[in-house]
Parts: C-alpha cells; structure tokens; sequence
C-alpha cells in the first residue's frame, strides 16, 4: 500500500509512520549531530550548490524528518535563514511558530524525525540567544495569562509541556498516549534536553542571573526521572547526566569558579541524593561496610555518573568521598561491569568510555592520543594497577571465563567473547568515540600489551579458539565461529592503528611478541598475515626510516633467539607423571620448531627484500645489514645443532 505524503503543516507530534526499535533509539541518540555551524553557513553557498533553490518555509519541517542527513542540513537551514535573515529583522512571528514546531518534532517517531529537530533546534536557541531576540519569539510564544518566565525558565517549561504525554495534546478525542508513543515523547524529552544543552545557551548564561542553577538542576532532575522510567532509558539518560555536567566543567578559564560552584550544587543537591544513595541509605554513616554495599547495588549507569564525578579529583558527598574505580572495589563491580555485554558492537556501554577518561589523559603531541596517568584523579593508587585489576577480573574471569585452574576453562557466552574483543580492540590502541573526549586511542605501555592485554590467555580464547574454530572440517563456511568476522576485524586495527613512526615500531613489535608467546605459528593457524605485517614483511611501504625497521628486526631476531633457548630449560612439576612429561617434552619441542621456522623465514625474508631508497649509499647499507643479520641467523642455528642447550636456565645466565 503506497503511503501518502503527510500535511507539511500538520504538527509532528500528532501521528507516528512506525515506531523504531530500543537499540535504533540509542544509536540515534549516541550519533554526532549536525554541527551548528554547518547549519548556518550563508544562504548563497546553499543557493550554489542546490540548483532546486531553498525550500519553502513549510516543507523545511517534513524534510527535518529525511534519513538523509544532508537533506535534513539544507531543511534546517532553510529554516534559520527564513527566520533570522531573510530581512533586516527577526521574523518573530514564524520564529515563534518554527520553535513550536521544533519542540513537537522531538516526539515523532517518524524516520530521523528527532536526529532533524535536535539539530535545528540546537542552532535556532544558539542564534536567537546570540543575536539578543529570543525575547521576542518568547513573548510572541507566550499567552497573555502565563506567567512571567525567564528565557531558560520557559525553555524548561514548555519542553516539559510539550514532551509529558499526559499534558500533551492527544488528538481530537483527548485520549491517553499508547506506551510506545509515551516511549517517543520520553526520547524527545531527552533530545530536547541535549539540544539546549548543546547550543550553549546554557554555560554562558552562568553568572548572568539566579535561574541557571535551578534549570540545569531541573535539567538533571529530569534526567533522573527518564533513568528511572524504565530500564533502556537508563544509559541515554546516564550519558545526558554526564554531558550536561561535563559542558560546564570545560567552561574557560574566566568562568570556571562559577561552573565549578554550579557542578558542585548539581552533584551534592541532586545527583547523589536522587541516583547514587537508595532510600535506605544513612547518609550520617560512612562505613566501609555500606559504601560496599551501595557500590555492589549500582548498575552500570550509576557506576558511569559516579566515576565521571570523581575524575575530576574534587571532593564529593559519600559515596564519593572514596575512590569508586580501586582494585579492592573491582571485584565488587565485575559483575555490573560484564552485564554491558548486551550492547552490540561496535558500540561500548557509557560506563567503559568514563572508565578510559578516568584512567588516561589527552597527550600533548596528538589530540587523539591518550595515555596512562600516573596514579589516579581520586586516591594514591597507581592507574596502571587499576587497569590491570580490571583487566584480569572482569575481562578474563567474568568475560572470558577463567579460572584458577589452568587445565580448566569456565564458560562464556558469544555477547561476552564480542564485549572482550572489543575491549581488547580500544586497548591495543584502535580509534572509539567517547561523549566525553571525542574521537580517541588509548597508548599503553608495551610491558602492559604483552603481559596483560595480549596474555596467552587472551590471545588463545579470543583469537585462536575463535578463528580456528570449525577448521579442517566440512563445509567450513557453516561451521566458522559467528565471532570470525569481529576477531579478524580487531587483528586488522591492531595493524592500522600503529602505523605511525617513532615509538609506535616498538609498539608493533610489542604486539607481535604477545601474538606469537601464544603461538608461533599464529599467521598459519588464523590464515592472517597479521604478525608479517606488524614486522613490516609485506613489502608494503612505510613512512619510517629503513634504520628503524632494522633495528625492530634484530629485536625481533633476538626474541625469537631467547625463546628457542627458554623452551627446553622451563621448570616442570614434580608431581606430573612420566606421561604428562613426556607429552609436555614435546609440546615445547613442537613449539621451538615453530619459533626455530619463524627464524629461518624472517632471515630468509629480509634477504630477499631490496632497499627502497636510490641513493647507493643507503642501498649498500641495507645489503651489510642484510648480511649481518643472515650471518647471525645462521650462527645461531649452527651452534644449536652442534650443542646441547637443554642446561640453559636463562638468557641473562
């Protein structure tokens, strides 16, 4: 049946085309919006590039509701140059008109309905507050019977108004909302909220009049509100609670004590007492014992807001008081923390992009580049400490599912193999999004990649178990693991994200060696090329000197050189029988060989490989290193056929 194009001047509020699942909500809500400044560039660029002309006053309204989001820019911005700048003056009259509209299309379901009237909605208040005429649109919006307001103050109100299904017009017969219509008008509510949020009105209004401290107290009251509504508007209303908090403490230098004192009326007035303390809480009592139990009773949320809170190292009421993220309460908060498994990649819960704001800090040579701080905005404890805690509780023993037993596995399920893929992903350094520091990449500490993040445990259960799975058997496309495609994904960013010069060689070399501590033959097993590439054996070109690469390669050498030798002289149990010896005697055999084959091959490699450079100079370099590093590959494997170096114990012996 074809569906009719709807009335473009009936309100948007009013009639839905189909409702929208749960997880398409959040990840409209998690998307960036169209920027305000894209929205009101100069009509005569528009005019340019749009050969149909700008769109009448009235279509601009259905087409704010297109999927297509260039469509919903030229909508909107058709709109703010028929209101602000079409004439000399502000057209209050359709201004007034246009934000009624706006308010209401935060409700509809239809289509990008809400992405469209958030965006517009943004750079309308961000423009009419900037050129000093919202006053007027207020007045012309307002009857003669309400009561005097201040601009925030109405915004508020009428945001409320229009969002409460109960209060809201119904249609002609004044009947009650369905529940997924009260579902879009909670979602307006919570778009509404970040669009006035987002326009900025709301930062430089402070220390202009009393009223900002109650709105944006109102604001996070209401929040609260939709948190507790029902259990899938908690992270959108967590993640407005955190963004409404967070735009004020990036308030310059010049405002700050004022933000600061507003944050800290927010925080102690409303977030603690209505989210963070339950009603049986004894506020006068501070013991261990009830800060435990509160923490264990959060969900991930609640940990979110409380841990954004104290990253920023100021004092805060109890619970906060005490450093919530600590490797004693770690294993307290394992259980909400692996529970986020629900949220579908690539996506991460609110709670893991607080986690790395908390534990890391901007570096200063790259905006996107984040790296460990020292010890940890709340408390003496090393950052380093906590993330290995974290690491080892959550990702292995409740994602992954091990236990003190090595022979033993404990069971996972796929949600919580795909949370620690992911989880490993943004460790090793690949790009995610936070709401908090934007795009970002977190760097850790080579020791950290190899001993923790890339443990032969992780490596084993994520990656081998995973991509080997259903190998060598029949019709291999049906018995592949669902999570192939996720796992090949994150070895792949392991190798785009540390493409870089300087340290990041290192860094490559860092992940090779965990890759292959797990299995040497790691590239034969998962059919990657994944360790060839990270040691630059592809004979792909690379934007760091040929000098640096040798030197990763004689590391690399040197490596494989200390695990041959390490292999035969481990320590082995004194109570495993003559059979377990046997059999571990030739698992460490079969595994020199393999390390003892990824020699030969990387000697054999980089013979074969030519200088890139066509100054002689560096090409006759390259052939002495060439044959310097052959003369040694070949040294060693002589003199480990012609001695016996089970007496080994160490390298450094």
């Amino acid at each position: 049946m074809t569906k009719k194009r709807r009335n473009p001047q009936a309100e948007d509020g009013e009639e839905s085309d189909g409702d929208t699942s749960m997880e398409e909500e959040n990840e409209r809500m998690m998307e960036e919006e169209e920027s305000p400044e894209d929205l009101t560039t100069s009509s005569e660029e528009d005019n340019t590039n749009n050969s149909s002309g700008p769109l009448p006053f009235l279509d601009t309204f259905y087409s704010l509701s297109s999927v297509d989001s260039s469509e919903r820019s030229r909508a909107a911005l058709a709109l703010l140059n028929h209101c602000f700048f079409t004439s000399d003056k502000v057209n209050t009259k359709d201004a007034s008109y246009a934000l009624k509209r706006l308010f209401n299309g935060l409700c509809s379901g239809r289509a990008a309905a809400r992405q469209g009237y958030a965006s517009a909605l943004t750079s309308f208040l961000k423009i009419s507050f900037g050129n000093g005429s919202f006053t007027n649109i207020q007045k012309e919006s307002q009857s003669d019977d309400e009561e005097e307001q201040s601009a925030l103050q109405f915004l508020r109100s009428r945001l409320l108004k229009t969002t409460d299904p109960n209060q809201a017009e119904s249609g002609k017969f004044g009947k009650r909302k369905k529940g997924s219509e009260e579902r879009d008008y909670c979602f307006g509510r919570i778009f509404g909220i970040m669009s006035i949020q987002r326009s900025g009105i709301l930062a430089s209004s402070v220390g202009q009049g009393d009223d900002v401290q109650d709105v944006v107290a109102g604001f996070a009251n209401d929040l609260i509100e939709l948190y507790n509504y029902k259990k899938w508007m908690r992270e959108p209303a967590a993640q407005g609670i955190v963004t409404l908090l967070d735009s004020f403490r990036r308030k310059k230098e010049d405002g700050k004590q004022k933000t600061h004192a507003l944050v800290d009326y927010v925080v102690k007035e409303v977030v603690v007492p209505k989210l963070l303390l339950s009603e049986e809480s004894d506020v006068s009592s501070d013991s261990i014992d009830q800060r435990s139990v509160l923490i264990q009773s959060y969900s991930p949320e609640q940990l979110a807001v409380a841990i954004y809170i104290q990253s920023s190292g100021d004092t805060a009421p109890f619970p906060l008081d005490e450093p919530i993220l600590s490797s004693e309460n770690i294993p307290v908060l394992a259980e909400a923390l692996s529970s986020t498994s629900h949220v579908v990649h690539p996506r991460t819960h609110l709670v893991w992009e607080i986690i790395w704001s908390y534990l890391t800090a901007s570096s200063s040579d790259q905006s996107q580049k984040r790296i460990l701080v020292e010890t940890c905005p709340l408390g003496n404890q090393s950052a380093s400490e906590v993330l290995t805690e974290l690491f080892q509780t959550v990702t292995l023993q409740s994602l992954l599912g091990q236990t003190d037993k090595p022979t033993k596995q404990g069971t996972t399920t796929h949600e919580r193999r795909a949370l620690a893929l992911t989880l490993v992903k943004i460790l090793v350094g690949g790009t995610y999004t936070s709401c908090i520091t934007g795009p970002s990449a977190i760097d850790l500490d080579n020791d950290l990649l190899e001993k923790v993040i890339l443990s032969p445990t992780v490596v084993q259960r994520l990656f081998l178990d995973v991509i080997c799975a259903g190998a060598g058997q029949p019709k291999q496309g049906s018995n592949q693991h669902m999570l192939k495609p996720l796992a090949n994904h994150v070895l792949e960013s392991m190798e785009e994200s540390n493409d870089v010069e300087g340290d990041d060689l290192k860094r490559r070399l860092s992940l090779a060696k965990a890759l292959l501590m797990c299995e040497p033959r790691f590239d034969g097993r998962t059919k990657t090329k994944t360790v060839s590439n990270l040691l630059f054996f592809d004979g792909a070109e690379r934007a760091v000197s040929a000098t640096e690469v040798e030197t990763m390669w004689m590391e690399y050498v040197g490596f494989l050189e200390s695990r041959i030798l390490s292999l035969p002289a481990q320590s082995e149990s004194e109570n495993s029988d003559e059979d377990e010896q046997e059999s571990l005697q030739r698992s460490r055999s079969y595994e020199a060989l393999g390390y003892v084959d990824l020699l030969f091959n990387a000697a054999k490699q980089i013979l074969r490989m030519s200088s890139s450079s066509d100054k002689e100079t560096e090409a006759a370099a390259f052939d002495t290193f060439k044959s310097s590093l052959t003369q040694r590959v070949l040294g060693f494997l002589l003199a480990s056929a012609f001695f016996d170096c089970s007496a080994i114990e160490s390298k450094d012996e």
